[in-house]
């Protein structure tokens, strides 16, 4: 069964990896998209630690609600 990751998650991390850099601008798909490999790359080891790891495609949740700059 696939994990998703939400995407509070991502943004919540992205926002930490921002603040890491010293909150230095016009890095936003940088740390979105490192929030996201380090998430999903913690499903997978999750995964591999209790089931047989098999390669699968996994989505983050849209938070319609939400926007994002």
């Amino acid at each position: 069964m696939p994990t998703d990751v939400r995407h509070e998650d991502v943004a919540r991390r992205a926002y930490e990896l921002y603040e890491q850099r010293g909150r230095e601008e016009g890095r936003d798909w940088d740390d979105w998209l490192q929030a996201e490999r380090e998430m999903l790359g913690a499903d997978a080891e999750s995964d591999a630690d209790t089931t047989e790891a098999t390669p699968r495609r996994r989505r983050v949740k849209q938070d319609t609600n939400a926007l994002v700059a």
